[in-house]
């Protein structure tokens, strides 16, 4: 079943309209009731899991049909390289999986590897307090409201009145700096309970679920409300992008090498006991999510967003009371 999703998320990247799908998803906001043609695209989707296999339960073709979704912005760029293919595979055997390990926190060497390549020892660090650090603040702003794709060097150099040699000199290159600005952008008011460094307190375990569902909620995209619909319309955007601009392709590989971190920790630290998840579960939940946020836009049929990310937990830990 895993190689089978593996394979799923291939073919669609070769699929002229899976491909077109993805993209009309990610730019909803910039087309006209295109909403009934990305319902039909998912309840197709969908279609094929139940279809499948008739063991599966609602909630894992739900998993299924939407992390696939999201896999496949990645798998634009990524789709050939080994360190992907592990990725990929692993991911998806956590969606098949139905339970997870003993230990949730034990070490899976598949990611472990995938992080140490995406994100190398790191050099000198630019410092927070530079002039630099307005201007990155700045282009993060532009590209949470307006986009990735019309923003370049000289356009951010003439509206911050600096040459553009002195941004190349505190970043090396500009596609550092916009790597910068797009992570900026990608955790702007990142809610706490993703911080793998902050600590878990009482009201973080008593709103885990509703903080989940203020991260998906397609109402306001301002704060914290709405984190994941932004995030993920960010992400597809530097995976699309970076199909003509092979500078933001490190940034696909560390982006992708990251997913599940902040889940992974709001699991252990935060949520209840039974739906901790191991590293490869908090990945492929995590994909999912951003998947079920972009589709919140177009479902004009008010659906149970709590039900939904409950019910997928339980597929994934095996958590689920069976019906008597």
């Amino acid at each position: 079943m895993a190689r089978l999703v593996a394979f799923y998320v291939r073919a669609a990247d070769q699929s002229a309209t899976a491909r077109f799908c993805l993209e009309a998803l990610l730019r909803i906001d910039r087309l006209t009731d295109a909403g009934s043609r990305l319902q039909q695209w998912m309840a197709m989707r969908e279609s094929f899991w139940s279809r499948l296999s008739s063991a599966l339960l609602p909630a894992q073709v739900s998993l299924l049909a939407g992390y696939t979704v999201m896999e496949q912005a990645f798998c634009i760029i990524l789709r050939d390289e080994l360190d992907y293919d592990q990725l990929l595979h692993m991911t998806a055997l956590a969606t098949c999986r139905g339970g997870i390990p003993a230990d949730p926190k034990a070490d899976i060497p598949v990611l472990t590897w995938a992080r140490a390549k995406a994100f190398p020892a790191a050099s000198e660090k630019v410092d927070e307090r530079s002039p630099m650090d307005d201007l990155l603040t700045t282009v993060a702003q532009q590209i949470v409201s307006d986009g990735i794709s019309d923003i370049n060097l000289r356009r951010i150099a003439t509206q911050a009145g600096v040459p553009p040699s002195l941004i190349i000199y505190h970043y090396g290159d500009f596609a550092a700096f916009m790597s910068a600005a797009i992570c900026r952008a990608m955790t702007h008011e990142l809610p706490s309970y993703l911080d793998i460094a902050s600590s878990a307190d009482r009201d973080a375990r008593e709103g885990w679920l509703s903080g989940l569902e203020t991260a998906v909620d397609p109402a306001a995209t301002d704060g914290a409300k709405g984190f994941y619909l932004r995030y993920a319309r960010i992400l597809g955007q530097v995976c699309l992008l970076a199909r003509q601009r092979q500078e933001l392709v490190p940034l696909v590989r560390q982006l992708r090498a990251i997913e599940g971190m902040g889940i992974h920790s709001a699991s252990l630290k935060v949520w209840p006991y039974q739906f901790r998840l191991d590293p490869a579960a908090a990945s492929a939940f995590s994909i999912w999510i951003k998947a079920h946020a972009l589709f919140r836009i177009v479902d004009s049929v008010a659906d149970q967003p709590v039900f939904d990310m409950v019910a997928v937990l339980e597929a994934l830990t095996g958590s689920a009371t069976p019906e008597i």
